[in-house]
């Protein structure tokens, strides 16, 4: 019986010292379950790296429950970026379910949008304005950071190039 106290004491140390070091890793090398200020601090520093590396960085904790899930905080983080650089090769570095990499139409479509040239602007749908007025009202309104401000900028300058009837 004092053998089988002993063996269970070391399993749990081993596991409890795996467990730590596991963490300690992760914390120190990703951005774990990052609030929506952590976020905005991640979409900072991929503008300032100007490459959306950072965003794959971006895991939820092994403990975190009811969360987004890991996929879904990258994606947007990606999506933010795309918006705010005009890039459309990010779109094509979204992570699916099984951690493959696909192209997201909605991000594409919505970078295409921002990259239209003023004598393009005819083929502008009454739903892309609805997007178009619907997104400049959740990055235009009371967001300060600097990515939310590009995103908002970028969308003012298609409204007055192509003079869509959108108050921003």
């Amino acid at each position: 019986m004092k053998n089988f106290i002993k063996i269970l004491s070391i399993i749990f140390i081993i596991g409890l010292t795996s467990f730590i070091a596991y963490w300690l890793y992760l914390d120190s090398n990703y951005y774990l379950s990052p609030s929506s200020d952590e976020m905005q601090k991640i979409s900072q520093i991929t503008l300032e790296k100007n490459s959306p590396d950072e965003c794959y960085k971006i895991k939820n904790s092994p403990l975190a429950v009811m969360e987004p899930s890991s996929k879904d905080l990258v994606n947007n983080c990606l999506y933010n970026f795309a918006l705010s650089t005009k890039n459309i090769e990010v779109c094509k570095n979204y992570i699916d379910y099984r951690g493959k990499f696909y192209s997201d139409e909605r991000c594409s479509k919505f970078v295409t949008l921002l990259n239209k040239e003023k004598n393009n602007c005819s083929d502008i749908t009454s739903l892309d304005e609805q997007i178009l007025d619907g997104t400049s009202s959740m990055y235009c309104s009371s967001r300060s950071d600097q990515i939310s401000k590009n995103i908002c900028s970028n969308i003012k300058e298609l409204v007055n190039k192509c003079d869509l009837g959108i108050e921003i």
